[in-house]
């Protein structure tokens, strides 16, 4: 990607939180932007103020892998190729693995995960066919890697982001110069908490102080008096799309890097406690 031309942008869940931090920071600094949400109308500001030539707004709910493509094929014929996809669509479920009804937990893979393995291919297809690559940015979280109580199905959705988008950037040539990194944020600001949030009765077994869950809505209800600003974040996630060689993955915010440094230790230390019993394990003969 060459300086001498404003990059491309597709951002997805551009409505709010990070999507929309980082499409404002993008256009304040001269980029383009496609900005692909459910509801058009929440960009009519930025539409005014920028216009055609530099904002994009594609309806699309993630979803749908039809509007997927969709969005993709617009922003490619409105501006000619794509140079950096970011993925910021998604929400979340507060409640117990067993008083999540199946049907809510299959509706939040649908947006965390498969709307992140379809908006991940059709960023992949894009870099590989206009042939000088591209960036793709996943916003998974330290759910990512760490499991959160009361949020056991948010947090799988993320795990599994984490895995996919951890194979596909093995799978990829390297020859396409495609760059793809996982981004995730600790405890941010945002609707994520608030309006894109579902927060689910308290199961009847776990109505009680002795259960982790009851704690943790208490402070979720509460919310943080540490939480990170989303628009200082924007302004580090476009420095991090200037890195020549970004990381598989980045902690954003205190929180998450403590977070999963904790994780990370305490893996090691148990594998630690039964490693002789994997001595002896291989076939004979």
């Amino acid at each position: 990607m060459g300086t001498h031309r404003p990059r491309v942008w597709l951002v997805t869940g551009a409505s709010s939180g990070f999507g929309r931090a980082v499409t404002e920071y993008a256009l304040y600094n001269n980029e383009i932007v496609s900005a692909a949400v459910r509801n058009p109308e929440t960009l009519g500001d930025l539409g005014h103020k920028y216009g055609p030539d530099h904002l994009l707004v594609v309806p699309c709910n993630v979803a749908s892998t039809e509007q997927i493509t969709d969005a993709f094929t617009a922003t490619k014929m409105k501006f000619g190729h794509i140079d950096i996809v970011l993925h910021c669509a998604g929400y979340a479920i507060v409640g117990e693995i067993e008083g999540t009804p199946e049907q809510t937990a299959r509706d939040l893979f649908d947006v965390n995960f498969w709307a992140t393995a379809n908006v991940s291919k059709e960023a992949v297809k894009i870099f590989r066919e206009q042939g000088h690559g591209g960036r793709l940015l996943n916003i998974s979280s330290g759910a990512g890697l760490v499991g959160l109580i009361a949020s056991g199905y948010y947090s799988a959705s993320k795990h599994a982001v984490e895995g996919l988008t951890e194979c596909l950037a093995k799978e990829v040539i390297p020859s396409w110069n495609i760059k793809i990194s996982i981004l995730e944020p600790g405890a941010f600001k945002t609707r994520a908490h608030s309006e894109n949030c579902v927060i689910l009765p308290a199961h009847d077994a776990y109505k009680t102080s002795e259960a982790p869950t009851f704690h943790v809505r208490n402070h979720f209800e509460e919310g943080s008096s540490t939480w990170g600003d989303v628009v200082k974040a924007a302004k580090k996630i476009f420095e991090f799309t200037k890195l020549e060689n970004p990381p598989l993955r980045w902690q954003i915010g205190r929180e998450a890097i403590e977070g999963i440094k904790a994780q990370m230790e305490s893996i090691l230390e148990e594998s630690k406690v039964l490693e002789n019993w994997s001595d002896d394990l291989l076939m004979e003969g």
